[in-house]
């Protein structure tokens, strides 16, 4: 298998496995040709599901839609609008023990 890049050109970060995003976001992710190499990528580092989806939204300069743009900072629980885990009397479904509340649509 031969990578567009050996590293990432860009800054690559850590966060949270579970994240809220939009249709056009999660659209970049399967698609950008920059994403799925950088996904490939990611299989060969220790942490893969806490890196990809941080990382695209984290650099806005690759295009996915709904980046962050506002100046980075060190991230603490009460700075997500959306932090909600639940283990028990879950309104959606549960997937690997973790609630996965959705917005009624198919």
């Amino acid at each position: 298998m031969v990578l567009i890049f050996d590293t990432p050109k860009w800054q690559v970060y850590q966060g949270s496995t579970h994240i809220t995003a939009t249709r056009g976001f999660v659209e970049f992710m399967f698609t950008n040709p920059v994403a799925i190499e950088f996904k490939k990528w990611l299989k060969y580092s220790g942490i893969p599901d806490e890196t990809f989806s941080v990382t695209l939204n984290y650099n806005p300069h690759l295009g996915a839609p709904g980046a962050y743009i506002g100046k980075l900072k060190a991230l603490h629980n009460e700075d997500f609008i959306t932090r909600n885990k639940m283990w028990f009397d879950c309104r959606g479904r549960v997937s690997k023990y973790i609630c996965i509340v959705n917005t009624g649509r198919p």
